[in-house]
């Protein structure tokens, strides 16, 4: 005979706190999904209110998933989606945008403009590159100044050295670009790599300085957003990829390729 007060009531007790628990994680959730809802009906104008109220209908609660991360620190789990963007070439504003190649096989890139930096990728003659803005920098035989570049066969961004590039008419100075896109991180410590990719080396990382974004391209997910923009970090004079998850600004819509 079952002992009033005694486990089972525990157990009946146990119950209806686990119960009451799920009931507020679920509210919680619901309000997210709404707010998500709400903010990228602002961001894009064309979300129906029917998917938000099927997307509650049939919501349940579930375990948590582990998020990717690109930032030293603690990883950030709040899912954000990517904003849609073309996968072609564009122009945007006044930002003069340069084909062009290396003379020579195995022309290094690099984050800075100094020979003191190491090498991230090698260009070859064959290779596609896409010159953005100059900054100026060590002297190779006689020429200061170094490229902002794009290698659209290997994927990787950096400063090449304009004493090995066939074209040499970039006139946009990566500190006073008047088409690129002023951004910068949301939090200390983001990582800046080689490429769009979290396996790349890092190169530096993203402090509270202004940052320059020249073009976009397609790589790792992070946190549902797989776009990343090769900028250039006034303060510190590098020049690698950040995923846009971690970008004050996602707008950028110059494709590097």
């Amino acid at each position: 005979m079952p002992v009033p007060g005694g486990p089972e009531r525990d157990i009946v007790s146990l119950c209806q706190q686990v119960a009451e628990g799920k009931e507020r994680v679920r509210e919680h959730a619901i309000t997210g999904v709404v707010r998500l809802g709400r903010t990228i009906t602002r961001r894009s104008g064309r979300i129906a209110v029917a998917v938000v109220v099927a997307t509650v209908a049939t919501f349940s609660v579930a375990a948590p998933v582990a998020a990717a991360a690109d930032i030293s620190g603690e990883p950030v789990t709040l899912a954000k989606p990517g904003p849609t963007k073309p996968t072609g070439p564009d122009s945007v504003g006044t930002q003069s945008v340069l084909s062009t190649h290396v003379t020579s096989t195995g022309v290094n890139i690099r984050p800075c403009a100094s020979t003191s930096c190491p090498s991230v990728g090698k260009a070859n003659p064959t290779d596609s590159l896409l010159s953005f803005c100059y900054r100026g920098g060590d002297s190779i035989n006689g020429n200061p100044h170094w490229d902002v570049i794009f290698d659209q066969d290997t994927g990787i961004g950096g400063f090449v050295t304009e004493y090995y590039l066939t074209n040499t008419s970039q006139s946009d100075h990566c500190a006073m670009l008047e088409g690129g896109l002023v951004t910068g991180a949301t939090q200390s410590g983001v990582n800046m790599r080689a490429c769009a990719s979290t396996s790349c080396t890092i190169i530096g990382r993203a402090t509270s300085e202004t940052l320059l974004s020249v073009c976009y391209t397609l790589g790792t997910s992070v946190n549902g957003n797989p776009y990343w923009d090769l900028v250039y970090a006034a303060g510190s004079g590098r020049a690698g990829f950040i995923t846009e998850y971690y970008l004050l600004n996602q707008s950028q819509s110059t494709y590097c390729g």
